[in-house]
Protein backbone atom coordinates (compact mmCIF):
# COMPACT_ATOMS: atom_id res chain seq x y z
CA UNK A 1 0.00 0.00 0.00
CA UNK A 2 1.17 3.54 -0.94
CA UNK A 3 1.79 6.07 1.56
CA UNK A 4 -0.35 9.29 0.85
CA UNK A 5 1.88 12.56 0.34
CA UNK A 6 1.11 15.45 2.93
CA UNK A 7 -0.10 17.38 -0.25
CA UNK A 8 -2.55 14.37 -0.98
CA UNK A 9 -3.58 14.12 2.52
CA UNK A 10 -3.95 17.97 2.13
CA UNK A 11 -6.76 17.74 -0.76
CA UNK A 12 -8.48 14.99 0.71
CA UNK A 13 -9.13 16.84 3.62
CA UNK A 14 -9.97 19.77 1.63
CA UNK A 15 -12.52 17.64 -0.17
CA UNK A 16 -14.60 15.98 2.32
CA UNK A 17 -14.84 19.33 4.25
CA UNK A 18 -16.32 20.51 0.62
CA UNK A 19 -18.20 17.99 0.51
CA UNK A 20 -19.66 18.05 4.51
CA UNK A 21 -20.05 22.29 3.92
CA UNK A 22 -22.06 21.33 0.44
CA UNK A 23 -24.13 18.62 2.16
CA UNK A 24 -24.85 21.44 5.29
CA UNK A 25 -26.23 23.65 2.85
CA UNK A 26 -28.63 21.46 1.48
CA UNK A 27 -29.53 20.42 4.98
CA UNK A 28 -30.22 23.83 5.84
CA UNK A 29 -32.47 24.47 2.78
CA UNK A 30 -34.57 21.70 4.30
CA UNK A 31 -35.04 23.21 7.52
CA UNK A 32 -32.91 21.12 9.42
CA UNK A 33 -31.11 22.40 12.82
CA UNK A 34 -27.53 24.34 13.23
CA UNK A 35 -27.22 21.66 16.14
CA UNK A 36 -28.70 18.81 13.89
CA UNK A 37 -26.57 19.87 10.94
CA UNK A 38 -23.07 19.87 13.22
CA UNK A 39 -23.71 16.55 14.63
CA UNK A 40 -24.27 14.74 11.30
CA UNK A 41 -21.55 16.21 9.34
CA UNK A 42 -18.77 17.32 12.13
CA UNK A 43 -18.70 20.68 11.30
CA UNK A 44 -18.71 22.93 13.97
CA UNK A 45 -21.86 25.02 14.61
CA UNK A 46 -19.66 28.01 13.81
CA UNK A 47 -18.71 27.07 10.33
CA UNK A 48 -22.90 25.72 9.88
CA UNK A 49 -23.91 29.20 11.08
CA UNK A 50 -21.61 30.93 8.85
CA UNK A 51 -22.82 28.76 5.96
CA UNK A 52 -26.43 29.84 6.78
CA UNK A 53 -24.92 33.56 6.46
CA UNK A 54 -23.90 32.95 3.51
CA UNK A 55 -27.19 31.27 2.09
CA UNK A 56 -29.17 34.03 3.25
CA UNK A 57 -27.41 36.59 1.42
Amino acid sequence: MELMNSWERKGLEKGEIKKAKDIAKGMLAEGFTIEMIAKLTKLSKDEVKALAKELNK
